[in-house]
């Protein structure tokens, strides 16, 4: 299977050696997807969208606090923070 870490055992069949790889696969995934990595404090209201940037290097959040703030997501740190300015 290219692009994954694991390679399958066996022939890749149904067998319960492989289904067994399949399941620990899932839980390795679900386990991943649902562990927060890092907390990115900031924002002084609830988050409501989150963009990563094509090369994936930075993530952008908009906040009900009205900013838009971008986020390096390799160091985990702020690196720009945008607010709304008022007309003249």
């Amino acid at each position: 299977m290219n692009g994954h870490e694991q390679s399958c055992p066996g022939d890749c069949g149904t067998s319960p050696s492989h289904l067994h790889w399949l399941l620990g696969l899932f839980q390795d995934r679900e386990e991943l997807l649902s562990k927060p990595r890092a907390t990115l404090a900031g924002h002084t209201d609830q988050v409501e969208a989150l963009a990563f940037s094509p090369d994936g290097r930075l993530l952008a959040s908009g906040s009900r606090d009205v900013s838009v703030r971008l986020w390096n997501v390799k160091e985990f740190k702020q690196v720009s923070r945008l607010v709304p300015v008022a007309p003249e």
